[in-house]
């Protein structure tokens, strides 16, 4: 197991401790003789976003912001543990831990401003605050492996676009269209062996490289020289079946009779 996804369950486990802290253990205490009894009395987590009645009556109102006691804890562990939240993991390892702090330091002043008694941070705030501060760092030091751990993987992710190399097609593998029936041919193949018609009829070679270009070519696309009449190669044709030949050939491909220069 890495680094990192050690500090990953180790964040995660101590934010279900912070919330198994707002809800078992007395987050506040509240000095109940100045309401009339003879005690402290603690205050959980739990209680102060739900609130209190006292026998006397007395009641003590929601408190908002000790839901956020648990929704930051709650937010870091779906960030780590789970895939479609994990992309804002880098934000929460710093925003829960703070998240937490903030909403405890602002829970304690509003219960302490809402009731007629005196309010101090009971046994289960200071574990809270220090679980938080000790998120705080891990979450850090997570932050530090992410970082890193990203800079590899861009790295070997360019690393192996480098080394990618496309092979060219083949003059095997490339492809061009027959002019008279639409069938795909290879390349250099002088006749369609769809339809028979000539692939290299009505064409012209360059004087100056010989390349073979359009019969409608104003200049060579190879070395750019420029085309005059002359230019015309004059066809040739079997002298026992008429068929249109390459002057290359020396047999016809159709019946098979020599063909002169």
């Amino acid at each position: 197991m890495n680094e990192e996804k050690v500090l990953r369950n180790l964040n995660s486990a101590f934010a279900v401790m912070l919330i198994v802290i707002c809800c078992l253990l007395p987050v506040f205490d509240m000095n109940a003789y100045e309401v009339g009894y003879t005690n402290t009395l603690g205050i959980s987590g739990m209680e102060s976003l739900m609130g209190m009645t006292f026998s006397d009556g007395t009641e003590m109102g929601m408190n908002i912001s000790a839901l956020f006691l648990f929704l930051f804890p709650l937010a870091l562990i779906l960030s780590h543990q789970v895939a479609k939240f994990r992309v804002w993991e880098p934000y929460y390892i710093f925003i829960a831990p703070y998240g937490c702090i903030v909403s405890l330091f602002v829970t304690h002043l509003l219960i302490d401003k809402q009731m007629n008694a005196s309010v101090s941070a009971g046994t289960g705030y200071w574990i809270y605050l220090l679980f938080s501060l000790i998120m705080l760092g891990v979450g850090y030091r997570q932050f530090k492996l992410i970082g890193k751990t990203q800079e590899k993987q861009q790295k070997f992710t360019e690393q192996e676009i480098g080394h990618l190399q496309i092979a060219p097609l083949s003059p095997l593998q490339e492809k061009t269209v027959c002019p008279s029936c639409g069938a795909v041919v290879g390349k250099n193949k002088k006749f369609c062996a769809a339809c028979g018609a000539s692939l290299v009829e009505h064409t012209r070679h360059c004087t100056q490289c010989n390349a073979i270009v359009p019969e409608d070519a104003k200049f060579c696309k190879e070395c750019g020289a420029k085309y005059i009449d002359t230019q015309i190669k004059p066809e040739k044709k079997c002298p026992k079946c008429g068929r249109i030949v390459d002057g290359e050939e020396k047999f016809c491909m159709e019946c098979g009779t020599a063909i002169s220069e």
